[in-house]
């Protein structure tokens, strides 16, 4: 005796609109596809146009000692999101000039582990 519940169709494996909605709920790719094109945006309109000596900088630490946290009230109201995605912008910007991310090694308080 077959058990109809268990048996799956070729069809319904590769049916395009199964994958989109199986891959979306397992990668979320929607949302990726969202910020990826915002973090795109943002390095068009204006990380492309900063001179080397503005990427020469930590920006992880930028954002550490500057940024705003997520448990600052203000961070949803005045666009944290949007320094979280220039950050992104920045940091492969500093990948692609300089081939690394550019950290400020000789702070005291980095920790190596």
């Amino acid at each position: 005796m077959k058990n109809k519940e268990f048996v799956i169709e070729t069809d319904e494996i590769t049916d395009k609109k199964h994958l989109d909605k199986l891959a979306e709920k397992v990668y979320n790719v929607k949302e990726v596809t969202d910020i990826t094109l915002s973090v795109l945006a943002d390095y068009v309109e204006q990380v492309t146009f900063m001179k080397d000596d503005e990427l020469l900088q930590d920006r992880s630490s930028w954002m550490r000692d500057f940024g705003q946290s997520d448990t600052d009230k203000d961070y949803k109201e005045f666009g944290g999101l949007h320094a979280d995605i220039h950050t992104i912008a920045i940091l492969l910007e500093q990948i692609r000039r300089f081939g690394k991310i550019i950290y400020d090694e000789k702070k005291d308080d980095i920790r190596f582990d």
